[in-house]
């Protein structure tokens, strides 16, 4: 698996591919716009598991903003693959890390912040079935 994001001259800026097994994955990806139109500060993160496995920074991406998401077999497919992918869930957030509940990612040190978050949790009620 692998990301990508548009560049305001119109090129893909793509993480490298990721090998993932037949067993469920979480991704997830932190995208930023750069700050303003003569800069090149966005950025693209991704996760693999929980563990932030690439970051792409120095984009020039300030006109562009996220309006499409693109999930499924996609490019660099080889020829006679065979399968089903399911998508359980899509999520979109603005300012939080998803992840999974209960868990933080393990971040791979790139000299630039981190996003860390703070779970609640809420109490789901049981049945008590008798006889």
């Amino acid at each position: 698996m692998r990301s990508g994001i548009l560049t305001d001259a119109n090129q893909w800026v793509n993480t490298s591919w990721w090998y993932v097994d037949d067993a469920p994955q979480v991704m997830e990806l932190e995208w930023r716009e750069a700050t303003d139109p003569s800069s090149a500060d966005g950025r693209l993160v991704m996760w693999i598991n929980e563990v932030q496995s690439e970051t792409r920074d120095g984009i020039a991406n300030f006109n562009l903003s996220v309006d499409l998401v693109r999930l499924g077999l996609v490019a660099g497919v080889d020829a006679g693959t065979l399968g089903t992918m399911n998508f359980d869930a899509f999520e979109s957030r603005r300012y939080s890390y998803i992840g999974l509940p209960g868990e933080e990612p393990t971040p791979i040190p790139s000299g630039t912040p981190t996003v860390t978050r703070t779970l609640t949790t809420t109490p789901t009620p049981t049945t008590t079935l008798t006889p």
